[in-house]
């Protein structure tokens, strides 16, 4: 019976190697050894390509006001953030374009993206909220949720990242974000 699970899983295993295009080759070309190999090469060289990474997170929406939007660009370039929109303005890519142009000065180079996805992966519901995430290697089409902070209010990131510090899980990704500006 242990036998037949193992040749089922070798099958499976093979079959979505192959699927993925990692690999070329059909059951029957495969023993056992070279199995191992297949699965301890090529997988974890080409199934494992979402590598580990920190994002500081900071989440957003147009209708808060110009002077906080400009504060949070200010303080995504100051610490590596990314702003996150759930939107667009009025199902408007001119407004919104417009909307960010208007904020942004040329000096900001901060990351503005819009995604929705990550309002529900986060749980967030109101803004402003930060979230500091330490995304795990993960399979290529597999969503591996990460490790992470979150703080809800209007506070400076620098705050948030404070807090992450004091109680959260991420503290060194938390220190290495804030740096000498503590």
């Amino acid at each position: 019976m242990l036998f037949l699970i193992k040749k089922l899983f070798q099958t499976i295993c093979i079959v979505f190697i192959c699927l993925l295009g990692v690999v070329q080759v059909s059951a029957s070309e495969l023993d056992n050894n070279e199995l191992n190999e297949l699965l301890n090469n090529k997988v974890n060289q080409k199934l494992f390509v979402n590598k580990e990474s920190v994002n500081f997170y900071m989440f957003a929406t147009l209708s808060l006001s110009d002077n906080i939007l400009k504060q949070m660009l200010e303080y995504a370039k100051l610490y590596n953030g990314t702003i996150v929109l759930r939107g667009i303005e009025d199902n408007s890519f001119v407004k919104t374009s417009n909307h960010i142009q208007r904020i942004a000065t040329e000096a900001d180079s901060a990351a503005i993206i819009i995604d929705p996805t990550l309002f529900k992966k986060f749980k967030v519901v109101s803004v402003p909220s930060y979230v500091l995430a330490k995304h795990k290697e993960c399979p290529v089409g597999i969503s591996c949720m990460p490790n992470y902070d979150k703080i809800t209010g209007n506070i400076t990131p620098k705050y948030a990242l404070e807090k992450f510090i004091e109680k959260g899980d991420l503290k060194l990704e938390a220190q290495g974000l804030l740096g000498e500006d503590r």
